[in-house]
């Protein structure tokens, strides 16, 4: 049965709002605890995973968990935070056990019938991963819409070791940068790459940006965005607008 902490943050005890939509019986063998409100994001603390979160929001936050491969909502588990318990200052928090590597979540906030944010579902802005479609085929070409959520990543990129690498601290009167966009950078097929739009691309061409002088790159931009937000059409064509496919 879940379990729910108003004790120490990592404690296990009382009854919390778990609900569980679809086939399964995945609630069970979920634990929930109290949890911390730093750092913010998902961070590894033993068998656990800590979520915190920064939002005005005050009285209705929800935690929600996808098992693997689980399209759109048919399945999920939603832990309701208690204002009480789960908040320290603007920031919810909670704790939840075993790990769930693989899962993906997302924040519901507010309520539809009283909440500014209309029972918004919102991914972690922290996040480290995400389940966002990749590859070539889906450049500007996402189907069914952009709704990708934040995952649960393996606990070893918590981990990454540097093994030693420190920064080249080259002059900033010898550098030679190199502007570039991730992905129009190799996009195309006549880049030659394996991976192409991609950082594993920009890999690939490092010996030809030595060869070019190049020291120093800067990449922009490095974030996840909804590159075809617009709803806007090219009047000629009929085709929709799209965002920059950097």
């Amino acid at each position: 049965m879940a379990r729910v902490s108003f004790g120490p943050p990592d404690s296990i005890s009382g009854n919390p709002s778990v609900t569980e939509i679809g086939d399964g019986d995945l609630k069970s063998h979920v634990l929930v605890a109290r949890g911390y409100p730093l750092p913010l994001g998902l961070s590894a603390r033993g068998e656990g995973a800590n979520f915190a979160v920064y939002s005005r929001e005050s009285e209705d936050f929800s935690l929600v968990l996808y098992p693997p491969e689980t399209a759109k909502d048919s399945k999920r588990i939603e832990i309701k935070l208690s204002a009480k318990f789960n908040r320290t200052g603007q920031v919810w928090h909670v704790m939840v056990s075993p790990y769930c590597e693989g899962y993906s979540y997302m924040y519901r906030v507010g309520t539809a019938e009283k909440s500014r944010w209309k029972k918004d579902l919102v991914m972690d802005p922290v996040s480290y991963c995400l389940d966002s479609p990749r590859g070539p085929q889906h450049f500007n070409n996402i189907a069914g819409g952009y709704r990708p959520r934040s995952v649960i990543m393996p606990k070893k990129v918590f981990d990454f070791d540097w093994r030693g690498v420190l920064p080249p601290r080259i002059p900033m009167k010898d550098l030679v940068i190199y502007e570039m966009h991730v992905r129009g950078f190799t996009m195309s097929p006549d880049s030659g790459c394996s991976n192409p739009g991609s950082y594993l691309g920009i890999v690939e061409k490092i010996p030809y940006l030595k060869s070019l002088g190049v020291n120093c790159v800067e990449l922009l931009p490095v974030m996840e965005f909804n590159e075809t937000e617009w709803d806007k059409k090219n009047p000629f064509t009929g085709r929709q607008s799209q965002n920059a496919v950097a």
